[in-house]
């Protein structure tokens, strides 16, 4: 005969479910003590070891680091290097005129690293009543103001650039504006390569290909000149050698398509 199992008092029962309840509880509440104790503490850390004592900033070529320190540490909590990590990481800054993107990230508890990738420059305007080198976009708008100067890019000549302010159009009359932004961009189109473009006293347009000035007049039919510039300077490489010269492209139409290169004296 099986033995019948006996069922434990019901009181007994009772007790030992709340001391089951009373040990997840007591458990449960020493895990959450424990959380929000090393949150304090490591809060706590945070503020009292971890405060800006140096930044370094890379990847500017012409931006002075501190105004760059000013764009991105801009509020009264960028005092502290994690909290620069973190806003900087789910919140970047928008809208700084010269930098394309940029990282905050932290070399020590005291020491930042800001690295930034700058945007791309179209050319140069010269300011020679201050003496400093205005440099702007493929908008024409201002990205960095400096007396650094970058070989290798189109300068603008024959323009009195008034005060600029970065973020702002480059400081020269507006047909000047539109006129520079029309021609750079067709340039691009046809991948004809310029050092400088001159703004002439009649209003007309002239610019260098290597050795090459080439006489572009107005920007009326800017697109069939370009195109028609492209078109020749295989042949002048190939026939002359590169030599230089001004090619004249000034009275270029639909009948007329013929354009006069006169070699240098």
């Amino acid at each position: 005969m099986r033995n019948k199992k006996t069922r434990e008092p019901e009181e007994v029962s009772r007790v030992k479910r709340v001391k089951r309840e009373s040990k997840v509880k007591y458990y449960f509440f020493n895990i959450i003590l424990g959380i929000v104790i090393f949150t304090l503490m490591a809060a706590m850390f945070i503020v009292f070891f971890c405060q800006v004592q140096k930044v370094t900033v890379e990847g500017s070529v012409v931006n002075d680091p501190a105004i760059i320190q000013a764009y991105i540490l801009d509020d009264e909590y960028s005092k502290n290097a994690v909290y620069d990590v973190v806003k900087n990481f789910f919140k970047p800054k928008k809208g700084i005129p010269f930098v394309e993107k940029y990282t905050v990230t932290m070399k020590s508890l005291n020491h930042l690293l800001i690295t930034v990738t700058e945007k791309p420059r179209s050319g140069i305007l010269v300011d020679e009543a201050a003496g400093q080198y205005i440099y702007f976009d493929d908008e024409g708008v201002v990205t960095e103001i400096s007396n650094i100067y970058l070989s290798d890019l189109l300068v603008v000549t024959g323009v009195t650039p008034k005060s600029a302010t970065i973020g702002k159009y480059i400081p020269i009359k507006k047909v000047q504006r539109r006129s520079l932004l029309a021609l750079i961009k067709m340039l691009k189109k046809y991948d004809v390569s310029v050092s400088s473009i001159n703004f002439d006293e009649d209003g007309t347009l002239s610019f260098v290909h290597e050795t090459m000035t080439v006489s572009l007049g107005t920007i009326s039919r800017l697109e069939d000149k370009i195109h028609r510039l492209s078109q020749i300077i295989p042949k002048w490489e190939e026939q002359t050698g590169s030599a230089p010269g001004t090619l004249y492209l000034d009275d270029l139409t639909e009948e007329n398509t013929d354009a006069v290169f006169k070699r240098a004296q």
